[in-house]
């Protein structure tokens, strides 16, 4: 490949670019290799990025956890032991997203054995990219919510290599977390 300026050098520069952005669909015509792949195994990084905030007011966590579309479409489909199929037809989606989170994101007492509190779900956004779930947990009762564990265990039925980034807030503590199938939990503050 010669790396001398080409007069077709930006319409092959933008053939890859689309063909990223509808994820292969255009790849043949243009001979780009395509750049997605509908596998949860194909895409490069398996992570969630959850900000979970402490709200005083309410006693509750408010939560906004951002994951992969594909996989989640994955799991819903393996937890209703179903085909696999677009989110948006899924029946009664809200429910079946609620029960999936509440099995797999917890935040509990200090001393890990308190039940975790039931989740109120709160919404959902869905496009091709990226998922976006929101919804609270009331702190448990008698703990400190700094002190309180989380547990993200999301998406490792699928891919056991899944990293979980939690960012932590309450007043001026700030703090990130990563969460992992080695360790699934951990206290919201350090040290």
């Amino acid at each position: 490949m010669s790396l001398a300026p080409s007069p077709n050098g930006p319409v092959r520069l933008l053939a890859a670019l689309v063909a990223v952005a509808l994820g292969g669909a255009v790849a043949a015509f243009w001979r780009v290799p395509a750049a997605a792949n509908s596998d949860h195994r194909g895409h490069p990084f398996h992570v969630t990025i959850a900000e979970v905030e402490y709200n005083p007011e309410t006693n509750r966590f408010e939560v906004a956890l951002r994951v992969d579309p594909l996989d989640l479409q994955q799991a819903l489909a393996k937890r209703l032991k179903q085909p696999e199929r677009d989110l948006e037809r899924i029946e009664n989606l809200q429910d079946h997203l609620n029960g999936y989170v509440a099995d797999h994101f917890r935040i509990v007492g200090a001393d890990g054995s308190s039940p975790a509190n039931p989740l109120s779900w709160v919404g959902h956004e869905i496009d091709v990219k990226t998922a976006w779930l929101y919804f609270e947990i009331t702190a448990p009762d008698r703990t400190a919510p700094d002190s309180c564990i989380v547990a993200q265990t999301m998406f490792q039925e699928l891919e056991p290599n899944y990293v979980h980034t939690i960012n932590y807030a309450h007043g001026r503590l700030r703090t990130t977390l990563r969460l992992t199938y080695e360790q699934p939990r951990a206290p919201l503050k350090r040290g």
